[in-house]
């Protein structure tokens, strides 16, 4: 019989129960089966160093993690007070008393947060106080010293050597032996925080996370940010200054991506794989690698910008777990600090149950290509047989079943599919196996799939399966046919119908003018026979006055004669038309002094004389 005993960085599954026999396989992405009587047992190289109570630490919620300049790596525990790390193996313990927790001197057997100062003097955290460690001797500093608050879970050394504390919820300075509680005097926007991270970014700003909001101080000056200026959660942990001078944030909502004045967040919904983030470390390849109380993962930078900055949907991650040597996914956080990059490149995490210790540099890679396949067609949640490329019509919904085979870690296998036909986009789909489309119309389809495996190698295959939707005889060609058939014939009826209403209108209109015309020509006749009955009428007077005329100088003397008869005399004749009313008359004409004594002669008529004044 073959018991194989779990060790770190394996991770072993039990498939079934088989006859008693031994056997083993190497398989195809390196992992070792091992068939015994009591099962079938599989293992792989894990990428995660536990390191907790097995390797002598002292308590298994571990939460602050700091290397010093030496090298040393200090724990701090919940119950096991401090330990002190080298080469990997735990040196040294202290508690509150000898025995379990170690060595005396900690006012308390929890240790929450570390700092080292510019002296090299170690400070602790606790739910008693503020611990200065120097050597083996430790000097705590409690409420009773002017401490505004407990518990102490965070510590940061300022460039003048002052300290910023987290204590309970407030904040305050401890400079030459004194503390001062930072309140709305000092401008200090919230006082009453409780304080979850404190640190400085390379521009010597410095940045207070709190569980209402993300403090920052310019100048002098406190600005308060919070939900309504894009943070996801006012709960802000932890604060990354990358190279390219943005600033990351680490929230209980996501990941914070803050440049030019404005936060982006990066959460689950963009593909994180939690919203809960408790530090952020950074390795030479520039990944992100993350803690949460999901587990670890890791994300690449450049991912990540391109996510914040729009010019990518959604990121990929790769996540570690118990499944990778981890004894408890948990991480911890909310202390400072959470986490740590040692010297030789190593990331160390604070979990629930001791120490996660990656190093990126000798990560396991599987280099085999997972296979992908499809495994069945649904369509309005119906199962098509042997995969049917013809739907039923009217098919609201289709449903893609796929998956990758992978014996190592199946469940961070991830995809990507492309539905030709609709887009010819691929779509990451990160760990899901099934996909979803609604609303199709009507046409030929080919869904396209491929996987990768949890080091990012894509299948050698890509399976797809080819479906169409046929359209209802209402949607067909021949419909459509005829429907344009329908709509010429009614068009040239309108156009019928419309010549039909213009021939009416214009034959009205030819009556109308027609009418009218007739009306017009009346009118002119009956004004010619006025024009000649006046012409008539003219014509008779002016021949009865021409009578008159003859009359009248048939009875007036010629002028000559009057001039014969009459010597001194002159006649004026002048009718204002054709005939005059007036008739000669014969009188003496006394002479009439004219100017300078000339003399004139005149005949007049007897009406003309008798109104001149001479």
């Amino acid at each position: 019989m073959f018991t194989p005993p779990p060790h770190p960085g394996t991770d072993t599954v039990t498939f079934g129960v088989h006859e008693m026999s031994l056997c083993l396989l190497t398989g195809r992405e390196g992992e070792l089966w091992v068939g015994t009587g009591r099962g079938l047992y599989c293992f792989h190289d894990g990428a995660v160093t536990p390191l907790g109570e097995p390797e002598g630490l002292l308590g298994t919620y571990t939460y602050p993690i700091l290397q010093d300049r030496a090298g040393v790596i200090w724990v701090g525990t919940s119950e096991g007070g401090l330990s002190r790390i080298e080469q990997g193996k735990v040196t040294a313990t202290w508690g509150q008393r000898p025995g379990k927790s170690g060595r005396p001197g900690l006012p308390g057997d929890d240790v929450l947060a570390l700092c080292e100062d510019h002296t090299g003097a170690l400070w602790l955290g606790s739910s008693t106080g503020l611990t200065r460690k120097e050597g083996n001797r430790f000097t705590t500093y409690r409420p009773a010293n002017g401490l505004s608050g407990l518990p102490v879970r965070v510590i940061h050394e300022e460039p003048d050597g002052s300290l910023l504390i987290g204590a309970g919820t407030t904040l305050c300075r401890f400079a030459g032996g004194k503390f001062t509680r930072m309140g709305t005097n000092e401008g200090y926007p919230v006082p009453d925080a409780q304080v979850l991270f404190i640190g400085r970014d390379r521009d010597g700003n410095l940045w207070i996370g709190t569980n209402r909001g993300l403090v920052c101080q310019r100048q002098g000056r406190f600005t308060l940010y919070g939900v309504a200026d894009g943070l996801p959660n006012p709960n802000v942990k932890y604060l990354y200054h990358d190279s390219q001078g943005i600033l990351w944030f680490g929230t209980a909502g996501g990941l914070v991506h803050f440049a030019n004045h404005r936060f982006t967040a990066i959460t689950t919904r963009q593909g994180l794989f939690d919203d809960n983030i408790h530090v952020i470390l950074v390795d030479d390849q520039d990944r992100f690698w993350m803690s949460s109380n999901l587990g670890i993962f890791t994300v690449p930078r450049a991912e990540l910008t391109a996510c914040a900055e729009k010019r990518q949907p959604r990121v990929t991650c790769r996540v570690f777990g118990p499944s990778d040597g981890m004894r408890d996914q948990e991480g911890n956080g909310s202390r400072q600090p959470a986490g740590c990059r040692a010297a030789d490149g190593s990331l160390w995490f604070p979990t629930t149950n001791g120490i996660a210790i990656l190093n990126p540099v000798t990560l396991p890679y599987n280099a085999s290509p997972p296979p992908v396949t499809i495994e069945r067609l649904l369509a309005d949640g119906q199962s098509l047989e042997n995969l049917s490329p013809v739907l039923p019509v009217h098919t609201q919904t289709v449903e893609i079943h796929y998956t990758g085979l992978s014996f190592i870690l199946p469940k961070q296998v991830t995809f990507a599919y492309q539905l030709s036909g609709l887009s010819q986009d691929w779509q990451a789909a990160g760990s899901r196996r099934t996909a979803y489309f609604s609303g199709l119309p009507p046409g030929t389809y080919t869904f396209r799939v491929r996987a990768f495996n949890r080091d990012g190698v894509a299948s050698a295959n890509v399976a797809e399966v080819r479906f169409s939707i046929p359209a209802p005889w209402y949607r067909t060609r021949l419909a459509y046919a005829g429907y344009l058939l329908l709509a010429l014939s009614l068009i040239a009826e309108g156009v019928r119908w419309r010549l039909a209403a213009l021939r009416r209108l214009a034959l009205r209109l030819e009556q109308t003018v027609a009418a009218r015309t007739a009306e017009i020509y009346q009118q002119q006749e009956a004004l010619r026979g006025q024009r000649d009955e006046i012409e008539r009428k003219n014509a008779e007077m002016l021949e009865s006055i021409r009578y008159a005329e003859r009359i009248q100088r048939a009875l007036l003397p010629r002028a000559g004669q009057l001039t014969t008869t009459l010597t001194d005399a002159f006649v004026v004749y002048l009718p204002r038309d054709i005939v005059s009313g007036d008739f000669y008359r014969k009188n003496a004409v006394k002479p009439c002094t004219l100017g300078q004594g000339y003399k004139a002669h005149a005949v007049l008529s007897s009406q003309t004389c008798d109104k001149i004044a001479v």
